[in-house]
C-alpha cells in the first residue's frame, strides 16, 4: 500500500523517491509496471495502476523512433538510448503487463486466427 500511495503522481508518473517527483527514471517506470502487474493477482487494483504507469511512460518517456529515454529532470530529458536502463527493462515491464492483460481481459486482446500456434507444447515440429 505504501508503494502505491507514495510512488506515483495522479497522472501515473512513477517517482524515483517517495517524497518528490524528480528525477523520473525509465528504470523506475519499468520496474513499477512489472511489479504492479505481477502483484495484480493479490491486488487487482495493481493492474489498473500498472496500465496507467505504462500509458504515462509511453506518452512521456518514449521517443518517436521507439526508444525510451533514460531519465527526465524538471527542465531536460536524458534522451540517449541505453539498452539496459531504458530499453530492456521497459520492454520486460510492458511484456509482463501485456501477459497479465491477456490473462485478465482476454476479450480485449485482438485475436489473429492466422497466426501460428505459439504454444511450444503443441508444436508438432518439436515432437
Amino acid at each position: 500500500q505504501f508503494f502505491k500511495r507514495n510512488f506515483f503522481e495522479e497522472d501515473g508518473c512513477p517517482k524515483y523517491y517517495h517524497d518528490r517527483k524528480y528525477p523520473v527514471d525509465s528504470q523506475c517506470a519499468a520496474q513499477a509496471i512489472e511489479t504492479l502487474a505481477r502483484f495484480s493477482e493479490e491486488d487487482p487494483s495493481c493492474l489498473e495502476l500498472s496500465l496507467k504507469v505504462a500509458r504515462w511512460t509511453i506518452s512521456n518517456m518514449q521517443h518517436r523512433d521507439g526508444h525510451f529515454f533514460y531519465r527526465q529532470y524538471p527542465l531536460i530529458k536524458a534522451r540517449t538510448p541505453m539498452l539496459h536502463w531504458g530499453q530492456a527493462t521497459t520492454f520486460k515491464g510492458l511484456a509482463t503487463l501485456y501477459q497479465k492483460l491477456v490473462q485478465h481481459l482476454p476479450s480485449a486482446i485482438p485475436k489473429d486466427d492466422s497466426a501460428p500456434n505459439r504454444d511450444c507444447h503443441t508444436n508438432s515440429s518439436l515432437e
